[in-house]
């Protein structure tokens, strides 16, 4: 006999069906999907679905996917990031290294099974590199990223430290899509942890978690465009880009996209409700299209706006991304937490017998040398972009791709493309673009010192094949 006003709007209830439906086309009867928008200053719940097969009969549509436990994959190493930018192990800029480590039996990949050298943190937190990821969980410490997460709300990782490993980045854990929502609009508030609300009332109080900059830098770090899929960046360029994270769990059975505008958190999931393996199951093919639409029909506004006052911009180091010293040849502009981050000079560059060299660090000698500490050839020259056998998707109403190409080396750079000269790179320039039509292409890069490296990829209409993407 009573009315329950809950905060649920009924269009945007309605557009998040829609829009879980639609991307559920392509996928066997078995595999489902869960959905929520969080008004995140708030912590209202303004769509919810928990499971989009509901209402169906089919096996497993009767399970509320959004409180059942899954494998994260990689959506949770924003928080080992944002840990360490907040105790002060380093920013955005620092550099990291992205090869092989040490383990017993079979070691961790990389998603596309390749490692690519020295690159800053936020841009191994941006392309979800898992090297980086564990280099700067074992920084952090894994007792204290296990209490972070906690903290953090999420209460099924009820193990010791110990139990999990490297797995608290990896996907080795359980979470749901409630604790994931709840924690993910955190960042995007730059502060506390709240609960989320479903009925009216005042916002729950909020329980102290993240430094402002620490949350600024991962929301900074999080919302490039050149790392989405092919389909979304070119939008994503023009109408604004949220701050995204996917996730993809072991054998494909969990698809992930955690996203935030200057508004909204929005947290997708899509799997089997039993944990089977679903073919091409991967989060940022599968879920971040369908969150991206989302937040776009809501507002294309950047959740990074303006920086909170500890943050501040300093010249660090082109190479280790540390304040430079005397030595440094090259410079360049970073963001740092004022009192927090490290302000230790770059110790990279020295001076030996009046020539500045590089004190290369323990993790990348065998990388830049030639070779990489598992014992697999690495080249001088790499191409990061695009990435070998990938399939980029040409907009439909176009007949030509403008695609970035990126490499790792020293020296000025000469890009070929089907065996012609397409653009000359000078030495630290980030990337060059060139245009590709419809069909297979072989790119090659070289420099004058002789190393060299080369791919084939393949431009596609929108009706051809899903891209293959790096996670």
């Amino acid at each position: 006999g009573t009315t329950i006003h809950t905060t649920l709007d009924r269009s945007l209830q309605r557009r998040l069906d829609g829009l879980l439906e639609t991307a559920l086309e392509p996928y066997p009867p078995s595999v489902t999907a869960a959905g929520i928008v969080v008004e995140h200053a708030s912590g209202a719940v303004r769509a919810y679905v928990g499971n989009a097969r509901w209402g169906s009969g089919l096996p497993g549509s009767w399970v509320d996917c959004g409180v059942a436990p899954r494998s994260p994959g990689s959506a949770l190493k924003p928080f080992a990031y944002g840990l360490a930018y907040q105790r002060g192990l380093l920013t955005p800029s620092s550099l990291v290294a992205d090869t092989p480590l040490g383990f017993p039996g079979a070691p961790p990949e990389n998603f596309d099974r390749a490692f690519r050298g020295p690159m800053s943190a936020g841009e191994a937190l941006a392309t979800s590199r898992n090297m980086p990821a564990i280099r700067v969980l074992r920084m952090a410490g894994y007792g204290p990223f296990l209490g972070f997460l906690r903290r953090a709300g999420f209460r099924h990782i009820g193990e010791d430290p110990g139990h999990y490993g490297d797995g608290l980045v990896l996907g080795g854990v359980e979470v749901t899509l409630l604790e994931m929502a709840r924690a993910y609009a955190s960042i995007a508030r730059r502060g506390g942890l709240s609960s989320l609300r479903w009925t009216g009332g005042e916002a729950a109080p909020e329980i102290p978690l993240w430094n402002p900059g620490a949350a600024y830098l991962l929301l900074r770090s999080l919302a490039g465009t050149e790392h989405l899929p092919p389909g979304v960046r070119q939008s994503a360029a023009n109408a604004g880009a949220p701050a995204l994270k996917t996730g993809t769990s072991s054998g494909f059975r969990d698809a992930w996209a955690a996203a935030c505008s200057k508004r909204y958190t929005v947290v997708l999931w899509f799997g089997d409700p039993e944990g089977d393996t679903v073919a091409r199951l991967v989060g940022s093919r599968t879920a971040v299209p369908a969150a991206f639409r989302l937040l776009q029909a809501l507002e294309a506004r950047s959740p990074c706006g303006d920086p909170p006052p500890c943050v501040v911009r300093r010249e660090v180091c082109a190479l280790s991304g540390a304040p430079p010293g005397r030595a440094c040849p090259v410079t360049r502009e970073g963001l740092s937490i004022r009192g927090i981050s490290p302000v230790e000079h770059c110790g990279l560059h020295v001076v030996r017998d009046g020539r500045v060299v590089v004190d290369v660090p323990a993790d990348l000698e065998g990388y830049l040398a030639g070779g990489d500490r598992g014992g697999r050839p690495a080249r001088r020259l790499r191409i990061l972009s695009p990435v070998a056998g990938e399939t980029l998707i040409l907009p439909e109403g176009r007949d030509a791709l403008s695609v970035p190409l990126r490499a790792q080396g020293a020296g000025k750079r000469y890009w070929f493309v089907d065996g012609r000269l397409a653009a000359v790179q000078q030495a630290g320039d980030g990337a060059v673009f060139v245009t590709l039509g419809p069909g297979r292409h072989r790119i090659g890069v070289g420099t004058e010192a002789g190393a060299a490296d080369g791919l084939s990829v393949e431009v596609a209409t929108e009706q051809g094949s899903p891209p293959e993407v790096i996670e």
